[in-house]
């Protein structure tokens, strides 16, 4: 189906900024969006054109995001906006859903997960065997240590900047393996551990690799900036060499950076792809004109490396090449 038809049959109001981004369907494409630019609207109409309009089968579809809620919402909308079910079938799942997934099939589901609840009871456990009195802020200090650790790809050199930056002492390192083989003898993984694990096992059997690329053909990322190294190097060895990856995000509204996440990832995206196409949506339908106005002037007084702007609605759009 021609994008404009798609356009017209469901009744759809995009800019053309938008519209460039929904029909943008191959190939690495990194979009940056500024907060209040309809990103949520445009990743389902997008969906919506995948399946209805280029033909692509669901079921070849992973749509990742950052919280069930999300999902649930994006499932909403797609049945809302097209009056169809097609949105059960692609697969919309969280990044620590889709590494637990890829566990559990290696595991033949015998591993489980450990909640939150359970995750504080360990490292209770652990800070009393150290002498450390377990109050709820200890805890959670350690947790979010533990967490950003494990995130990283080089853990043995966050362990002194953890150690320095979250003002622990030398003993962190005997908490943090005493954690970690509480967790093993009781057959558990923690959330982090859902992604590390996976990506070890993807990087020791390229066969199942092969698998997973042949079922999820077309891989979607939300909320991109909020992807920590694990996470971006589970997605990148999923997605491939001469991938379909589309990944929407703003590293400047990154909100996970205390468990690690690095939104810096996202501006050695095209290094990663050197082929990839990199989108903008620039223009705020939420905040007021005051607002934006303010973004724009401290926007436009930084040096990034990848230069947008902020614009109002009902402002001139900067310049869009518009697809056939």
């Amino acid at each position: 189906m021609h994008f404009g038809e798609f356009y017209s049959k469901y009744s759809i109001s995009l800019t053309g900024q938008q519209s460039i981004v929904v029909q943008t369907i191959n190939g690495p494409n990194l979009i940056l969006a500024v907060p209040g630019s309809g990103k949520t609207t445009v990743l389902t109409y997008r969906l919506g054109f995948m399946v209805l309009g280029q033909g692509i089968k669901p079921e070849n579809i992973l749509a990742i995001t950052f919280t069930t809620a999300a999902c649930n919402e994006m499932k909403d909308r797609l049945k809302k906006f097209f009056n169809d079910d097609f949105g059960e079938r692609i697969d919309i799942r969280t990044i620590n859903s889709l590494g637990l997934k890829i566990v559990q099939n290696k595991t033949r589901y015998t591993v489980k997960t450990a909640d939150e609840e359970k995750t504080r009871e360990i490292i209770a456990d652990v800070l009393k065997e150290n002498g450390i009195a377990p109050y709820i802020d200890t805890i959670k200090k350690f947790e979010n240590a533990i967490s950003c650790i494990k995130s990283r790809l080089d853990q043995d050199f966050m362990f002194q900047e953890v150690i320095r930056e979250k003002n622990l002492g030398e003993n962190f390192k005997v908490i943090f393996d005493s954690y970690n083989l509480k967790l093993r003898e009781n057959n558990l993984v923690d959330f982090n551990d859902q992604n590390s694990k996976a990506l070890e096992f993807l990087q020791k059997n390229p066969h199942i690799v092969r698998e997973y690329k042949k079922q999820y053909q077309y891989i979607c990322v939300d909320e991109a900036q909020d992807t920590n190294q694990v996470q971006y190097e589970l997605i990148k060895i999923l997605a491939g060499k001469d991938p379909n990856l589309f990944m929407v995000g703003d590293e400047d509204q990154s909100i996970y950076g205390f468990n690690g996440a690095y939104p810096e990832l996202l501006l050695s995206f095209d290094k990663d792809f050197p082929s990839a196409k990199i989108l903008k949506l620039e223009q705020n339908f939420r905040s007021t004109p005051q607002i934006v106005e303010k973004a724009k002037f401290f926007i436009d007084g930084t040096e990034e490396e990848i230069k947008r702007t902020c614009f109002r609605k009902g402002k001139t759009e900067p310049p869009s090449r518009k697809l056939t």
